[in-house]
């Protein structure tokens, strides 16, 4: 099962993929919200991080 780090690290790895790309070399989009999901995700798996590290402390 893949931990919440491994999560982040594979998610934001996909938005720096999608972030670089050259307007001229993206295919035609699939899906149009890609990358609003992918931003979505990922403040979902920052708030999750934070809610845990709030609980360790505490």
């Amino acid at each position: 099962m893949k931990t919440t780090v491994n999560r982040m690290a594979f998610y934001t790895e996909k938005l720096v993929q999608y972030t670089a790309m050259q307007p001229s070399k993206i295919r035609p989009r699939s899906s149009r919200y890609r990358f609003s999901r992918l931003m979505e995700y990922k403040s979902a798996l920052v708030r999750q991080i934070e809610a845990e590290r709030n609980q360790q402390t505490c």
